[in-house]
């Protein structure tokens, strides 16, 4: 089951005076409950850590989820290695206490939806980050690591050369125009990418 943790982050961040000092106490009681409970129940769970909303420029009218600063600007460092970095390694450790429930971690669900990949240079920054996430959750855990890329052409044009563990790909109906072959019947060898390959959303059956 994939499962959102953060989204757009219009929660879960704690601030002093203005100043971003971490997550609240919120997030690590409910994700190590969560991790506890697919423990207890044998459930396989894909936290999705983001979603592409967190900079799709939606949220600067309603000033909910809007958070462009943690990735491309001066307080991406900060919020990567004292404020992420110690949340992975945490969810490692509930990984390994409640029986390896967490199939991977995706870093963020269709991130190639985000609008500010629009600005010309944007593109190499959030690359940049979520290659930053992949490399702090291999360092800190013995997690595998996935991307939600909208579908398998994105995957293959978009993400290749970030290390990721487990391929996915999303697709409905609509994609079919954008591939030369339906995802789902195309012989595995024909696809250029390393490792598993998953569909991590289709339309229901």
């Amino acid at each position: 089951v994939r499962i959102f943790v953060f989204s757009d982050l219009r929660t879960g961040l704690a601030y002093d005076q203005n100043r971003l000092v971490g997550f609240d106490e919120y997030v690590w009681k409910d994700v190590e409950t969560l991790v506890r409970i697919a423990g207890e129940t044998g459930m396989r769970i894909i936290p999705v850590l983001f979603d592409f909303h967190i900079a799709d420029g939606i949220g600067w009218e309603s000033k909910t989820g809007e958070h462009p600063e943690l990735i491309f600007y001066g307080e991406k460092e900060y919020f990567l290695h004292a404020v992420l970095r110690p949340f992975i390694a945490a969810l490692g450790r509930w990984d390994r206490a409640h029986g390896h429930p967490i199939l991977a971690v995706d870093l963020m669900n269709e991130p190639e939806n985000m609008a500010m990949l629009a600005v010309p240079g944007f593109y190499p920054g959030l690359y940049g980050w979520l290659k930053d996430i992949t490399n702090i959750i291999h360092r800190e855990s013995s997690l595998r690591v996935t991307l939600g890329s909208k579908s398998l052409v994105d995957a293959q044009r978009w993400w290749n050369g970030i290390d990721i563990d487990l391929w996915q790909f999303h697709f409905y109906p609509y994609m079919e125009r954008d591939h030369e072959q339906d995802p789902l019947r195309t012989p595995r060898v024909k696809i250029p990418l390393p490792g598993i390959i998953f569909a991590g959303e289709l339309p229901p059956q």
